[in-house]
């Protein structure tokens, strides 16, 4: 029981991070937030790998069971078959193969090779996310056809090891009642702390000045840098959650330009903020920040 509970709330927490991941991953594509979208796309890949291993590593452990069942069902039969010339009957537990009549069919092969041949697909340009989310939906529509047919076609081998719903169908309604509750709990903290983690909770210091200084490089046409940091910086003072009131621009060293915002920010805050101005993309320029000054007034 120990090892099933350890099991559930292992699934539980994976599919807890997948739907927080993937969550993510399609609202900073949505955002164009390139940066961060990299960030929860690796988790999100990284927890479909995961699960998927497991699932491969299930399934192989099963079809090892089953051929052990098989081998010792054809060793008994070869052991009691002495004198009979009539072949043994096949070992129990054989899974038979699905009859699809209709695949055996020329006509319709007939008609997708013609539906191929004369279907002209247009040329548009294609956001690649959206061959992504189809696929997936693909995937998991083929994955559930799979499994109504395995429930369909499936012969319930001899001594069988139990599957997880017989063991849980045998524990007293208690457990079954606290074992939910368990998985939920665990569930919400799983998410609670990913919340607490991937978000800030700071406030500013105080009145003053917070300047940053920020590089502009380009790889197109070229715009004057202090008006790029001004479109940036007006952006992310409206867009960023810090809490802060855009004050203006002015040339700073080099080829360097000053950002002034109000309030003072702490650490958190300048970090937020700072995520913000790097993570945009104004029209080729790219933004980097390479220092920030405080002053109290």
């Amino acid at each position: 029981m120990t090892r099933l509970v350890a099991k559930v709330v292992m699934w539980l927490a994976l599919a807890a991070v997948i739907v927080v991941a993937g969550g993510h991953f399609i609202y900073y594509l949505y955002r164009w937030e390139w940066g961060r979208a990299g960030i929860a796309g690796s988790g999100f890949t990284a927890a479909l790998i995961l699960g998927s291993t497991f699932l491969f590593l299930n399934r192989i452990q099963r079809i090892e069971r089953r051929l052990d069942q098989i081998v010792l069902a054809q060793q008994a039969t070869a052991q009691q078959s002495t004198a009979s010339t009539a072949a043994p009957a096949g070992p129990p537990g054989i899974e038979p193969r699905p009859d699809f009549p209709w695949l055996t069919t020329t006509r319709p092969q007939l008609v997708g090779v013609l539906a191929l041949v004369v279907y002209d697909p247009p040329r548009p340009s294609v956001f690649i996310p959206v061959f992504l989310a189809a696929g997936l939906a693909i995937s998991a529509a083929a994955g559930v056809v799979e499994r109504i047919a395995a429930l369909r076609y499936r012969a319930r081998a001899a001594g069988a090891p139990p599957t997880v719903r017989e063991v849980i169908a045998a524990r007293p309604r208690r457990s079954l009642v606290a074992f939910p509750a368990v998985g939920i709990i665990i569930t919400g903290l799983v998410v609670g702390g990913l919340y607490v983690i991937s978000h800030y909770w700071s406030q500013p210091i105080g009145p003053g000045v917070t300047t940053m200084t920020v590089e502009v490089s380009s790889r197109g046409p070229t715009y004057p840098a202090i008006d790029v940091v001004e479109s940036v910086g007006r952006y992310c003072s409206m867009n960023s959650g810090v809490g802060v009131r855009y004050l203006g621009v002015a040339e700073g060293p080099g080829e360097s330009t000053l950002l002034r915002l109000a309030p003072l920010l702490d650490e958190d805050a300048q970090d937020r903020f700072v995520g913000c101005v790097e993570d945009a993309v104004l029209e080729w320029h790219s933004l980097d920040v390479t220092g920030t000054a405080l002053d109290p007034r």
